[in-house]
C-alpha cells in the first residue's frame, strides 16, 4: 500500500473562513468548528428552494433530496471509498460513537471483551464504559472493558499493553487517530494487525477483531485513514456507522490538506 502525504498548508485553510479576517485563532476544531465560506455559501444558494429532503413530491423536493443524495457520492469520493453505502453522517463524532454502540448493542456475547486506550477523547471511553458497565449488565450479559496504557515519558500508546489486552473474545478495539491532549499519534497500522490478528468470530463469518478509530482529532490524516478503512468494510449496517466515527461532518472543506490517496 502506498500513501502520499502532503504538508498542510494552513495559511491556504484560513482563507476559507471568516474568522480568519480579525486576525483570530481557532483552536476549538469539535463540534463548534468555524463554518467555511463555501458552506456560508451554500446554504445561501439552498434557502430560496428548500425544502423537505424525502419527504415531499414538490419540485423543490425532489431537487433538494437530489442535493442531498448526491453528497454522499461527494463524501466518498473525497475519502477514497467504494462506495456510497460506506458512508454514514452525524451530527458530530459523539453521535457517531453511541450510534456504533448502539448498533452493537445485541451482538455481544457473556464473556467478550472491549479494548480501548487511555489516550481517548470521553466520546471513545464512556458509551463503552455505559455499555460494559451499566446496559448489558442490565440483560444478564457480561462484558469487560479493558482499557490499554500509553507511556508517560513519551505520550505513545503502548503497543505491548495494547496487544496483551486483545485476545479471541475481542470483539471490538477502539483506538484515536490522534490523541486530542497528548498530541501523539498511534501507529494505527499496527493497531489494525493487532486488531486482525485476535481471532474473535464475527457475525460475517470473518476472525478478528472489529477497529473504531476516531479520527476527528488527527487532521490530516483523517482522509488517507478513512481511505483505507472504507476500503475493508461490507456494506451492513453496523459497519457503516461504525467507521462513520472516523471524521466530523464540520472538519470538512474543500481541499483542506491537499493529500492524495492514490494507490491505497
Amino acid at each position: 500500500m502506498t500513501t502520499f502525504r502532503a504538508e498542510l498548508d494552513v495559511d491556504r485553510v484560513r482563507t476559507h473562513f471568516d474568522f480568519a479576517r480579525s486576525g483570530r485563532i481557532v483552536t476549538n476544531n469539535a463540534a463548534t468548528t468555524q463554518p467555511p465560506r463555501q458552506l456560508l455559501d451554500l446554504y445561501r444558494s439552498l434557502v430560496p428552494s428548500y425544502d423537505n429532503v424525502h419527504r415531499g413530491q414538490s419540485t423543490a423536493s425532489l431537487r433538494t433530496t437530489a442535493l442531498f443524495e448526491e453528497s454522499y457520492d461527494t463524501i466518498a469520493g473525497w475519502l477514497n471509498a467504494p462506495s456510497r453505502r460506506t458512508i454514514a453522517t452525524y451530527r458530530n463524532a459523539t453521535e457517531a460513537h453511541n450510534a456504533v454502540m448502539y448498533s452493537l448493542l445485541t451482538e455481544f456475547r457473556d464473556g467478550d471483551n472491549v479494548v480501548t486506550t487511555m489516550m481517548e477523547h470521553n466520546s471513545n471511553l464512556v458509551p463503552w464504559y455505559a455499555l460494559c458497565r451499566e446496559i448489558l449488565p442490565r440483560f444478564g450479559v457480561r462484558v469487560e472493558l479493558r482499557i490499554a496504557r500509553f507511556d508517560h515519558e513519551s505520550g505513545e500508546l503502548d503497543l505491548g499493553h495494547l496487544d496483551s489486552l486483545v485476545d479471541s473474545r475481542t470483539k471490538l478495539v477502539c483506538c484515536t487517530g490522534a490523541s486530542n491532549f497528548l498530541g501523539t499519534k498511534p501507529p494505527l497500522r499496527s493497531v489494525r494487525e493487532i486488531a486482525d490478528s485476535s481471532g474473535y468470530l464475527q457475525p460475517t463469518g470473518d476472525r478478528r477483531s472489529l477497529l473504531l478509530v476516531d479520527a476527528a482529532p488527527a487532521g490530516s490524516t483523517c482522509r488517507t485513514w478513512m481511505s483505507t478503512i472504507c476500503r475493508s468494510l461490507s456494506t451492513s449496517s453496523w459497519r457503516r456507522s461504525a467507521w462513520a466515527c472516523c471524521t466530523r461532518r464540520n472538519n470538512c472543506w474543500p481541499d483542506p490538506c491537499r493529500s492524495s490517496t492514490a494507490g491505497t
